[in-house]
């Protein structure tokens, strides 16, 4: 070679480089996607925790389950009378599965894995919605019996 000609890169080789870097930027566009799915996890995760909390919280001040119905939010149920725990209105609804759009200006739909359901108070003036549920064998308005008792188990899913 001699000191007039220049060097260049040959075609394959440009090829090869494209390659490589296309196969890194999908290595870490996977690992972006498993981070930020692990963030909603632990986003959900953390809001079944603050209900349960404010469940329990109810639970010691009235000396009856959340399920019970409040009177200022009639078929609301558990989401009536845990509304007033809830400093952050949202901890209803986990990331990964939100409120359908729009939601329905009247009646109640049915939530799935991937879409929160909506469920309207009976006198159809306050709309909840959420992608938790509660066991529902618990809205009565039965006391709680002994400490312990797992009949008075509270749950959360």
């Amino acid at each position: 070679m001699t000191a007039n000609e220049k060097r260049a890169f040959t075609l394959i080789e440009l090829l090869v480089t494209i390659a490589i870097i296309c196969i890194l930027a999908a290595l870490l566009l996977t690992a972006v996607s498993s981070v930020k799915l692990k963030a909603q996890r632990v986003h959900c995760l953390s809001n079944v925790k603050q209900l349960t909390l404010g469940s329990f919280m109810y639970a010691s001040e009235n000396s009856r389950h959340a399920g019970v119905e409040a009177p200022a939010l009639p078929g609301g149920n558990w989401m009536g009378t845990l509304n007033e725990y809830a400093r952050v209105k949202g901890i209803l609804i986990c990331p990964s599965a939100p409120v359908h759009q729009p939601p329905p200006a009247s009646g109640n739909e049915q939530g799935y894995a991937d879409r929160a359901w909506v469920r309207w108070t009976s006198d159809k003036k306050t709309m909840f919605s959420g992608s938790y549920g509660y066991n529902g064998w618990l809205y009565s308005d039965a006391k709680f019996s002994e400490q312990g008792d797992p009949k008075q188990q509270q749950l959360f899913t």
